[in-house]
């Protein structure tokens, strides 16, 4: 998006912003209010089903949607994301691998809710990251290259 203005009397300006619509993972590195508020220390093995990691739901800071845990083991991430929305806090889950991602829906959680996360793998083989302590259940699928 550019925008020029020109005064009577004045030199000519202008100011280009690049305004980003779509795009994949589009909330996480340049999204408004987004700050990992926790980096597990247990993430390579929750990441892995050797452990879970439980955790209370923070409030949301700012407007944006903002990362209340983030799992890491290697170059495989997960991150709890959370937004609130008038009376109403969401939670999802967000898995990356490289440039892969997956995400979960999004499910209603009470601020201060403990909640669960950790992997299984599943009967394919493939391994899952579960959330725990909302609403309902979420999974997705751990991202994969």
């Amino acid at each position: 998006m550019t925008l020029s203005v020109a005064a009577t009397g004045a030199s000519s300006v202008s100011d280009t912003d690049t305004l980003v619509i779509f795009r994949d993972g589009f909330n996480i590195p340049y999204a408004d209010g987004t700050a990992a508020l926790i980096l597990s220390p247990n993430g390579a093995a929750a990441l892995s089903g050797g452990a879970s990691e439980v955790f209370a739901l923070p409030a949301a800071h700012g407007n944006g949607i903002i990362d209340v845990l983030v799992l890491r083991s290697g170059i495989a991430e997960a991150h709890v994301q959370s937004v609130t929305l008038g009376d109403a806090t969401l939670v999802r889950v967000l898995t990356r691998m490289g440039n892969a991602e997956s995400v979960s829906a999004w499910a209603h959680a009470h601020i201060g809710a403990t909640l669960a996360i950790g992997s299984v793998a599943a009967s394919d083989g493939q391994r899952l990251i579960l959330l725990e302590g909302a609403e309902r259940s979420l999974a997705v699928p751990a991202a994969a290259n």
